[in-house]
């Protein structure tokens, strides 16, 4: 049980780390939408519209299903992450090469691929993950049973 302190309590991290992704997404959605908020803005003027609106959904979207992933305990949830953090990397890539403008621009990006990298192992490879989301077997790779292989 002490081994598994470390995994459960980063697991427990990451429910308000998601909360706030989506408060931050709805703070942006809410800029885009209203002629003025009464906080700082938390859009990034060099990316139009389109590109910043996608950003807040996907945002939105993705820490959403971890929340609902974690609070069902959904079997799919490491996959369903891993195709959000996929789709966030890929929206990243285009806002850095294609807008930003600072210094910084590609080591901030090479830490949020971090980010997502460090998360999707823990998702896949922690027992403590892969039994909080293991639902009734099916055989599936992700629950931790070997999949039967066959000679070609």
């Amino acid at each position: 049980m002490a081994k598994d302190l470390l995994p459960r309590l980063f697991l427990a991290l990451l429910v308000p780390v998601h909360v706030v992704l989506i408060l931050w997404s709805m703070a942006g959605l809410a800029e885009m939408l209203l002629p003025s908020v009464p906080w700082p803005p938390v859009g990034n003027a060099l990316f139009p519209t389109a590109v910043q609106l996608l950003q807040w959904l996907l945002v939105l979207a993705v820490a959403a299903t971890f929340l609902l992933g974690v609070a069902t305990r959904w079997r799919h949830t490491p996959v369903a992450m891993a195709a959000g953090y996929a789709m966030m990397a890929a929206l990243c890539a285009v806002e850095t090469i294609g807008f930003l403008e600072h210094g910084l621009r590609y080591p901030a990006m090479a830490l949020e691929y971090a980010e997502y990298t460090v998360i999707l192992l823990f998702l896949f490879r922690s027992r403590t993950a892969r039994r909080y989301f293991a639902g009734a077997p099916t055989g599936h790779a992700l629950d931790g049973a070997r999949l039967p292989v066959s000679a070609p």
